[in-house]
């Protein structure tokens, strides 16, 4: 039996938490207000790479050192 390369959890304000959702390769989540679909991937299929969208036309994709940089970059 195959090890699973990751896990899922979700977690609202509402007390609702899913969690020990099983991934092979990608999990995504998707977020859904009145103005935008937010979209967020996970895949480990390789190194892991980590997807954003917003909407069908603003998306990022990049490796973990990516966002992580890019999350720097903004913070400061």
């Amino acid at each position: 039996m195959q090890e699973k390369r990751m896990s899922c959890e979700i977690r609202t304000d509402q007390e609702c938490e899913i969690s020990g959702i099983p991934a092979d390769i990608w999990a995504e989540a998707v977020f859904v207000t009145p103005e935008e679909e937010i979209a967020i991937e996970i895949n480990t299929d390789q190194a892991p790479l980590i997807s954003i969208a917003l909407g069908p036309h603003v998306s990022w994709k990049g490796t973990v050192a990516d966002l992580k940089l890019l999350l720097q970059g903004r913070a400061s």
